[in-house]
């Protein structure tokens, strides 16, 4: 399979803490040349690690354990955000929500950000500021 990906010059990054539960970590695929060069760029930009093993053992239990989940999370992503697109308070493209992660744009000038994101803690839900209109939030099982 990595001769087919090298032969095809296919590159590909998946992020194991967006939903999946891992603490922390990247996966790149690609050529040996990009890995290469992947590899230098991360220590240029002072990613070398001690105790990367440890951070690899809680990316393979997620991936191992919840990727089959993340149906689930998308469908349920779906659910929140054609929720959301009935509040006048907010606005959703639907179209863009395709995984995990809603992002939403606040219409209303007197909420803010934060306060949302406080007053949606309360009830369980987390959700980041991505702006100071916009909000993002990732379902995650894990």
């Amino acid at each position: 399979m990595c001769d087919c990906i090298s032969l095809l010059n296919v590159k590909v990054q998946v992020c194991l803490s967006k939903g999946l539960g891992a603490p922390v970590g990247s996966v790149i695929v690609g050529s040996k040349d990009f890995i290469y060069k992947a590899k230098i760029l991360r220590k240029t930009l002072g990613g070398g690690m001690r105790q990367v093993g440890i951070l690899c053992a809680a990316a393979y239990v997620a991936v191992r354990d919840t990727v089959g989940k993340l149906a689930d999370d998308h469908t349920k992503a779906k659910v929140l955000a054609d929720g959301l697109k009935k509040i006048k308070q907010f606005t959703v493209d639907l179209t863009s929500v395709e995984t995990n992660m809603v992002f939403f744009d606040i219409a209303d000038p007197h909420i803010t950000p934060d306060k949302l994101c406080q007053v949606l803690e309360q009830r369980n839900v987390l959700a980041m500021p991505a702006s100071s209109k916009r909000l993002n939030s990732v379902r995650s099982t894990a």
